[in-house]
């Protein structure tokens, strides 16, 4: 199977936390149900707003678009307005990108599902709550 090719864009601050913890969980996901995924990492951010005067590329969108999805942290900075770090990021559905995979549209994920015995032993904790 040809691997999934995934931009990460970690962003600022707690994005470059949460992508590392979403990629951990990825990574776990692709092992158990043999999925190959190839990450790039793209250093897009209020810092290189600071920098270079724009959230990414004037081709960003460009770079993206080979890409099978776009993993996004978090992006915010003290100093950098809210509409320059989300409007310089607006990467998804304007560029026909998919921004966020949904399962039910890939066969590959499609097939991840919860293992029965774990998944009961959830109903049954959930049962029990009162």
């Amino acid at each position: 199977m040809a691997p999934r090719h995934i931009a990460v864009i970690p962003g600022d601050g707690i994005g470059v936390e949460v992508t590392a913890a979403a990629r951990a969980v990825l990574d776990a996901v692709a092992a158990r149900h043999r999925l190959d995924l190839a990450y790039d990492e793209f250093d897009w951010s209020c810092r290189r707003y600071d920098h270079h005067g724009a959230m990414m590329p004037p081709d960003g969108i460009e770079v993206l678009r080979p890409y099978d999805a776009i993993l996004l942290g978090a992006v915010g900075w003290p100093g950098v307005p809210d509409h320059v770090s989300l409007w310089g990021l607006l990467i998804g559905d304007p560029a026909g990108l998919p921004a966020v995979r949904q399962p039910a549209s890939d066969p590959d994920l499609r097939r991840c599902r919860e293992p029965a015995a774990s998944r009961d032993a959830r109903q049954r904790r959930l049962r029990r709550r009162p």
